[in-house]
């Protein structure tokens, strides 16, 4: 289990460092502004992220709207820092 850790933490942190290039590359090539680059990217994460959250539920989970506005705050606060 803790090589899966590493190895997952030197995915990141290379998908880190892609992440840098490619958000120059947005920038510099006039196809958006840095405010349109943190939008798409939120959007991206997102689509990303959904699926594994249905996959991944393991138990029983307390009900969405339980979270749904902590959760909400949390990515407006986000996008707003």
């Amino acid at each position: 289990m803790m090589i899966l850790g590493i190895c997952t933490g030197l995915l990141a942190a290379l998908l880190q460092s892609v992440s840098y290039l490619f958000s120059r590359g947005f920038v510099m090539r006039k196809i958006g502004s840095p405010l349109e680059l943190l939008l798409v990217s939120q959007v991206y994460m997102c689509l990303m992220a959904l699926p594994v959250f249905f996959l991944a539920r393991t138990g029983d989970l307390p009900p969405f709207t339980s979270y749904l506005a902590p959760l909400i705050l949390a990515v407006t606060f986000m996008i707003i820092a």
